[in-house]
């Protein structure tokens, strides 16, 4: 299988776990670094979407996670409340 066979298949994944779908081998949280890959964008990205628009995360010390269904629960808003807003990723 290729990587982006694979990575469309593990987007697949999070996306049923996080909805309606079956699927529930999802962490409860990631890292930014992680987020970022799960998501396609940079981690640069990722960090400004937390810092300017309001992504939900939780700060544990210094620890940073996030929550990958209330993050992919917060683009989907994101993009329903203004659609040509920059946050799109991901898409089935």
């Amino acid at each position: 299988m290729e990587t982006a066979e694979l990575k469309s298949l593990q987007k697949d994944e999070w996306l049923l776990s996080c909805g309606v779908g079956q699927a529930q081998s999802q962490p409860l949280a990631v890292r930014p670094a992680q987020m970022a890959k799960m998501l396609g964008v940079s981690e640069r990205t990722l960090k400004n979407w937390m810092a300017q628009r309001g992504l939900p995360f939780t700060r544990i010390g210094r620890a940073v996670l996030l929550d990958p269904c209330a993050v992919m629960k917060w683009l989907q808003s994101v993009n329903e409340t203004n659609p040509t807003a920059t946050p799109k990723p991901p898409t089935t």
